[in-house]
């Protein structure tokens, strides 16, 4: 039987082993992973109750080395554009909506890649930011910077786990928000008046 005891109001440890019996009766220690240990998973780092230092750090190493690769290749704009947005993008984004990198974070790896992604699609990299960030629809440059990507990705995972309400994710996620309420004091359905300000404390669930 596992035993856990709350350090602080962040952090929970584990007391003692867990034991579960295989078919033949006998015990056989469950070894737990700990959340605060950084480690990959499916290509990325993920640590859900740090600081995800390390995973920012490789995120901002990939993003910069994906970029460095398809410069040294020495395509046309049209080619390194072309290589950015199937390469690169994908790769960068891929984890963010599932990471724990704050917005300073994700600004810092764009300010570091954004100029020069810019630069070698064709365009001048001092370009005003809005025009770089915006759809290429309106007049922009289409370089999405990488926090708009992860708030489309929250969205995204919220919405599917959302409508899954038989599994655990969508239970436990319906748990989150009757909390949510609760502990706001609202008597009204928080996602059915989006537009009310609602005093809250940034968390990692």
């Amino acid at each position: 039987m596992a035993i856990t005891q709350w350090i602080t109001s962040l952090r929970i440890v584990l007391l003692e082993r867990s034991f579960e019996k295989d078919n033949n009766g006998l015990e056989v220690e469950i070894k737990a992973k700990s959340i605060y240990q950084p480690r990959k998973n499916l290509g990325h780092y993920k640590a859900p109750a740090g600081d995800a230092n390390v995973q920012y750090q490789q995120l901002k190493q990939k993003a910069m080395e994906l970029l460095t690769d398809i410069i040294a290749a020495g395509g046309t704009r049209e080619d390194s554009r072309m290589l950015i947005e199937t390469v690169r993008t994908p790769a960068v984004t891929y984890t963010v909506g599932q990471s724990y990198i704050g917005d300073t974070r994700l600004d810092e790896i764009n300010k570091v890649t954004m100029g020069r992604m810019i630069a070698a699609s064709g365009y001048d990299r001092n370009m005003a930011q809005k025009i770089a960030q915006a759809l290429i629809e309106l007049g922009g440059a289409g370089f999405v910077p990488l926090k708009v990507n992860a708030y489309y990705s929250y969205i995204m995972n919220f919405l599917k786990h959302w409508n899954t309400p038989d599994e655990e994710i969508g239970k436990v996620l319906r748990i989150v928000y009757a909390w949510a309420m609760e502990t706001t004091g609202v008597l009204f359905l928080i996602l059915n008046s989006p537009k009310i300000h609602i005093r809250s404390e940034e968390h990692t669930v």
